[in-house]
């Protein structure tokens, strides 16, 4: 399914990207302090949403290995991913509530901001396109697992962001 010949899927490189992005809009809240001060010390907060963006991460890594395989599953997972993840929670959502010029981390934010929302976009479109171009049943229980796991870190986030 990613590759035809010796080229590879559009949604495989923009999936790897969109989780690449996403990654580094992480690092920058992490950095400016948005979920507390940087320390030798971690509080329980801090260390629930390491170990949150951790399994993210991790998923995202086995649904585009499963996806690359062929598994309609875990290409639903990664719409999921590429759609709720990097589009609108770490695109529309931060440039809603943060618009150019973003006071916290200008201009890192909001180039991390814009190219969620641009990635974030462009890989949801072909994995929606990859989606529907599969004949393969859907099993919804990863694509499932996938909305609780971004349910939980973003639970986890929104009580864990300093004000």
């Amino acid at each position: 399914m990613a590759a035809i010949g010796r080229r590879t899927s559009p949604w495989l490189w923009l999936s790897a990207l969109a989780l690449g992005v996403s990654l580094t809009h992480v690092f920058i809240d992490w950095h400016i302090g948005l979920f507390g001060a940087s320390s030798i010390h971690m509080s329980a907060l801090q260390a629930g949403l390491v170990l949150s963006f951790g399994l993210v991460a991790a998923w995202w890594a086995l649904a585009l290995a499963l996806a690359s395989q062929g598994h309609k599953s875990a290409l639903v997972s990664l719409l999921v991913l590429d759609l709720g993840f990097t589009l609108l929670a770490n695109g529309v959502a931060v440039l809603a509530a943060c618009p150019p010029p973003c006071a916290g981390a200008f201009p890192y934010s909001d180039i991390s901001h814009i190219a969620n929302l641009v990635v974030g976009g462009w890989a949801a479109y072909a994995t929606w396109k990859a989606v529907r171009a599969s004949a393969e049943p859907i099993r919804w229980l990863a694509p499932t697992a996938t909305i609780a796991l971004l349910v939980t870190v973003f639970a986890v986030q929104a009580v864990s962001v300093v004000p």
